[in-house]
């Protein structure tokens, strides 16, 4: 199978396409998946969209992993269960407000922040009409879901803040999320 995508899609599906949850938000409805055998979808976020920060630093995936530790606390890994949990079940049932907690996590996060300057600030970042800020997969990008009423140029200029204050440079998409989502054809 091969994906249809814009042309200038590429580049974000390669920053910012997340493994994260498995949770795959951008430009397509909302879906969380094990494989392409094994996929949901959720109902339309229409009260939200999504900001990628995009910090200017190289980190390559295989690096980011070796960033990880082999062996995680019990209780890392219950709270992180459980978040994903409420993760998956926001979504399905489209309440957003829990979100911002579902969002939070004890896996890769933290030992991660370690090599993406501002990543720590811009976690804890919180104005109103933020839903929720997590790093997108491996990282450096960074997903912010939006209420529609948020003030998006100054959350976006905020969270550009929290890199700048290191010296990393940044850049934004807005994205909002699509009805019909993705198309994927036999080649």
């Amino acid at each position: 199978m091969r994906s249809r995508w814009e042309p200038a899609w590429a580049q974000v599906q390669r920053r910012a396409f997340s493994h994260w949850a498995s949770l795959c938000a951008l430009r397509a409805s909302v879906v969380i998946a094990v494989d392409a055998e094994r996929a949901i979808r959720l109902p339309h976020l229409h009260a939200a969209y999504a900001l990628l920060i995009l910090p200017q630093i190289s980190l390559a995936t295989s690096a980011s992993r070796a960033l990880l530790p082999d062996r995680y606390s019990r209780a890392d890994a219950v709270f992180t269960a459980q978040h994903a949990a409420l993760l998956g079940a926001a979504l399905a049932s489209g309440s957003l407000k829990h979100l911002r907690e579902a969002m939070r996590d004890r896996l890769h996060q933290p030992y991660r922040a370690r090599s993406i300057p501002g990543l720590s600030e811009a976690l804890t970042y919180d104005a109103t009409g933020v839903i929720g800020i997590a790093l997108s997969g491996a990282g450096p990008t960074l997903l912010a879901l939006l209420e529609r009423r948020a003030d998006a140029a100054q959350i976006s200029s905020a969270l550009q803040g929290c890199f700048a204050k290191h010296s990393v440079p940044s850049s934004v998409l807005r994205l909002t999320f699509a009805r019909r989502g993705l198309l994927l054809r036999n080649a």
